[in-house]
């Protein structure tokens, strides 16, 4: 029996960028090919929802990679020993690492390269190691797999990586966005924003979300444009927040600035929203943009990297540094009827042309191929 090991450590309770794409692909590996044997590599202990049929095999492999000097032990040493012990005829990593110390053909997959673009949002020890190994990932994988044309182009140029040992593998969404009545929209609006109109951000609150900047894009439309509509923050603080939090004491709309943390399922939140905002200052994808088209509300998001691809001609683009010019487009998201109506409609056609079916079924072929 054909056996693929996986590298699943981001198989966590709550998912975000990196384990959504591997919960998304593998779930469709697993189930569409009943007769391949599945080897599951986790760093911790796994939640049984991810073992999505009997033809996965969980190992937790020791030590828990959580730190750079872990990561080189669980990559370099544990996953080479299991790889061996169970014979395995592919190894498929989808969290922009690989093994060097095999030699299982491999494919990795890359969501960015921020750290090259944006090397102050990383903490000094994880940057040190991915300028260390970055390269000698990509160069030792048999395939690269990215998540946009963007980041295809980005890898190669940045580690003249041949172009034949590259393809792009989306994001997709495939959410079922229920329509919500005028009553239960009031009743959610009531309890999240006080029963005002909101905007809304998803994504971790990391510097490189650029959500500081955001915030006084707000506080110059809110004073431009008086109303009674929030700003609500959804996701984790993540690191080197001390900005943001400064950013929001300082608003001088604070009172409508809501931070709700970490939500698991984001589809009442949208579908109630008047509009999406996304201006990050760099992105491999941005999986929050085609959510928000799948969700039927207008979004605004960054003209830099992978985002103007994503998006198409069905968002507002921003330059994510000029905080005026955001503000102004805040108030087009709001106020200008006609624009949402087409954004909408232009949302909902973009939102098909990405598929995690069609993203598992090409990592599937090109898995077979290595072989």
């Amino acid at each position: 029996m054909l056996k693929i090991a996986v590298n699943t450590r981001f198989l966590l309770p709550q998912l975000e960028g990196i384990g959504i794409y591997t919960h998304e692909i593998c779930k469709r590996l697993v189930r569409n090919n009943p007769d391949v044997e599945f080897h599951f590599f986790f760093d911790r202990a796994y939640n049984n929802r991810f073992l999505y049929a009997p033809n996965v095999v969980p190992h937790t492999l020791f030590p828990p990679a959580r730190h750079p000097y872990l990561w080189h032990m669980w990559y370099e040493w544990a996953v080479p020993r299991v790889l061996k012990k169970i014979a395995a005829n592919v190894f498929f990593s989808p969290d922009n690492f690989c093994s060097l110390s095999t030699d299982v053909p491999s494919l990795m997959v890359t969501h960015d390269l921020a750290f090259e673009h944006y090397p102050e949002h990383i903490r000094s020890s994880h940057l040190l190691f991915f300028r260390k190994y970055s390269k000698k990932y990509h160069d030792r994988a048999d395939m690269v797999a990215c998540v946009s044309e963007y980041t295809k182009q980005d890898v190669i140029q940045q580690y003249n990586v041949p172009e034949n040992k590259t393809i792009v593998t989306y994001n997709g969404c495939e959410k079922i966005f229920n329509k919500i009545s005028a009553g239960e929209k009031l009743k959610l609006k009531r309890k999240i924003s006080r029963g005002c109109d909101y905007l809304l951000h998803i994504g971790a609150l990391h510097p490189r979300k650029n959500v500081v900047r955001l915030i006084k894009a707000f506080d110059i439309f809110k004073k431009q444009y008086p109303s009674d509509i929030k700003l609500v923050l959804v996701g984790r603080m993540a690191w080197n927040n001390r900005d943001l939090k400064q950013a929001i004491e300082n608003s001088v709309v604070k009172k409508d600035i809501i931070l709700l943390g970490h939500v698991e399922n984001v589809s009442a939140l949208l579908s109630c929203t008047i509009g999406l905002c996304y201006p990050s200052l760099f992105e491999g994808f941005g999986i929050p943009i085609i959510e928000g088209f799948r969700a039927g509300v207008p979004v605004l998001t960054s003209n830099v990297s992978a985002m103007p691809e994503v998006a198409g001609n069905a968002a507002i683009l921003v330059d994510p540094f000029d905080e005026r010019g955001m503000a102004v487009s805040l108030n087009l998201l709001v106020n200008d009827t006609e624009l949402r109506k087409k954004l909408i409609e232009k949302g909902h056609n973009r939102a098909n042309f990405f598929s995690w079916n069609e993203s598992a079924v090409r990592v599937m072929s090109t898995l077979s191929e290595l072989l």
